[in-house]
């Protein structure tokens, strides 16, 4: 079995998309950053990425019946996003000067 922690830092890194021998089942880590796989004996290729975080490829051997727990340290990455454009509109009334919706909500409805 081969467990891999990611990691960025000492910090799990959760919702990565783990994947050995570029081949099916791809998996994500959890909130401990783990990802479980049950592997044949010899050498393979686990392929990491995750948003925000450059990929990484690592390679492992593994023994028959060896459970072997591989650390992959993610480093961040800074990616520019598309620009987003906010706009207001000013009016000349005073914010207590608005009127406010006022909603009655029957017990029903709560429970």
């Amino acid at each position: 079995m081969l467990i891999v922690l990611a990691r960025s830092g000492a910090a799990p890194v959760a919702d990565a998309h783990v994947q050995v021998d570029a081949s099916p089942p791809a998996l994500e880590t959890d909130a401990r950053g783990e990802a479980r796989f049950m592997l044949s004996e010899g050498s393979h290729t686990v392929h990491l990425e995750r948003v925000g975080f450059e990929p990484l490829d690592l390679t492992v051997s593994l023994q028959a019946g060896e459970e072997r727990r591989l650390l992959a340290p993610l480093r961040t990455v800074f990616t520019e996003s598309e620009v987003v454009v906010a706009s207001a509109t000013r009016s000349g009334t005073i914010l207590e000067d608005q009127p406010v919706r006022i909603e009655a909500v029957p017990a029903e409805e709560i429970e």
